[in-house]
């Protein structure tokens, strides 16, 4: 077990990989609150300054809560995005996740999908 480890709490998870065409993909599992958000964000926003890197997806479709600051982080990420010129395309199939983000009127705000090939469909177009 190493640092990394002990900060992220019990049954929050993220999966990142890099793909040949410089797109950045997060599957995230878990509880995204007020624990978690920070983590998150940090690791969708950072990439986004490496070179090779020119978009990134992020999977929520294993989140099974979500609350404000979490849905905080995924705006405040998008916000860097576009001032970086990068694009964010958020994967968010029917759910709780989806729920809480119409709830808080984001969902026009994000730019999301259903499946992780339809995000990376519209970051190739």
């Amino acid at each position: 077990m190493n640092a990394a480890d002990l900060a992220r709490p019990p049954g929050f998870g993220i999966v990142e990989t890099t793909l040949d065409d410089g797109t950045r993909v997060l599957a995230v599992t878990g509880e995204l609150d007020l624990a978690t958000a920070p983590l998150l964000g940090q690791r969708i926003r950072r990439p986004l300054f490496w070179e090779g890197v020119a978009r990134a997806v992020v999977d929520l479709s294993g989140v099974t809560f979500m609350d404000s600051s979490g849905a905080s982080a995924l705006l405040l990420s998008r916000s860097h995005a576009d001032a970086l010129g990068r694009r964010l395309v958020f994967v968010c199939p029917e759910g709780r996740a989806l729920q809480r983000l119409q709830i808080y009127g984001l969902d026009s705000m994000l730019e999301m999908v259903d499946t992780k090939e339809q995000a990376l469909a519209n970051l190739r177009r």
